[in-house]
């Protein structure tokens, strides 16, 4: 039994793990593709032609390979299978922040900590933009799209971003309530 519920835990550690791991992934891949976005069209055709190529000439890998192009370039691609299907064109949503610790510093710009393996058997932490506020009621990330924002001052800090929400230290922000219009 002893022997079992170790496995079990050590199963379920691995799993967290992975699930982290993938997610890191994830972030990274959509990091880089935001800034290839001025020839995204070209990125893309490359990636999807290099996920093709790879499955064609090896029966054995996983047909996942192809996901990639999916995280990368998400409205690029529904906009090329709208084209060569004459479908409907959508927008793709936007993706969510990654759950995770975040430093603010005095100017306004937030960045996602994490750690990654240096090659000689340790880790190091690095910062990675995904946003800046300038203080001006707007919210700027780093592919430098541009959301207005009820204005709020920020204070630097470490911060967490849970369930996609960043939660800023020191800071009181209260929800805008939208106005209705009056019935004539």
């Amino acid at each position: 039994m002893r022997k079992r519920n170790q496995a079990q835990v050590a199963l379920h550690f691995f799993e967290e793990r992975s699930r982290q791991e993938m997610r890191n992934l994830i972030n990274l891949i959509r990091k880089w593709a935001e800034r290839k976005e001025n020839r995204a069209l070209d990125w893309l055709t490359a990636l999807w032609d290099q996920c093709s190529r790879s499955r064609r000439l090896d029966s054995n890998r996983p047909a996942t390979l192809g996901s990639i192009v999916f995280y990368a370039f998400p409205q690029q691609l529904v906009d090329q299978i709208v084209e060569k299907t004459g479908g409907r064109p959508i927008t793709v949503a936007l993706p969510k922040l990654v759950d995770g610790e975040v430093q603010i510093d005095v100017a306004g710009n937030v960045y996602l900590i994490d750690e990654a393996p240096d090659g000689a058997g340790s880790t190091v932490r690095r910062q990675t933009l995904i946003l800046q506020i300038p203080g001006n009621g707007r919210m700027v990330s780093d592919s430098g799209r541009s959301y207005q924002v009820a204005r709020f001052a920020v204070q630097p800090g470490a911060a967490q971003i849970r369930d996609g929400k960043l939660a800023f230290p020191n800071t009181a922000q209260r929800p805008g309530v939208p106005h209705s219009k009056k019935p004539n």
